[in-house]
């Protein structure tokens, strides 16, 4: 609630000062810039997790029967 409490906050000066009068513009602007920010933070999250399935027991098995156990993990996961 507080990042959208942030977000509500900063919208309107954000598309008044990059809009100069031109309010289309101005939220062009601004969301771009929040699609951007949205991206470097979700790449930040996921490349901080660390790796919850052990492979090498898929890696021993590099067989028929490990690929199928592989694509099972796939889809539960999907």
């Amino acid at each position: 609630m507080a990042g959208t409490a942030i977000v509500m906050s900063i919208t309107a000066p954000l598309v008044k000062f990059f809009g100069h009068g031109n309010e289309g513009r101005g939220y062009l602007i601004t969301m771009t810039i929040y699609g951007i920010a949205a991206m470097c933070i979700f790449f930040l999250t996921f490349a901080m997790q660390p790796d919850m399935i052990d492979y090498s027991e898929y890696k021993k098995n590099a067989s028929v029967a490990g690929l199928i156990a592989a694509f099972q993990g796939f889809f539960v996961v999907c």
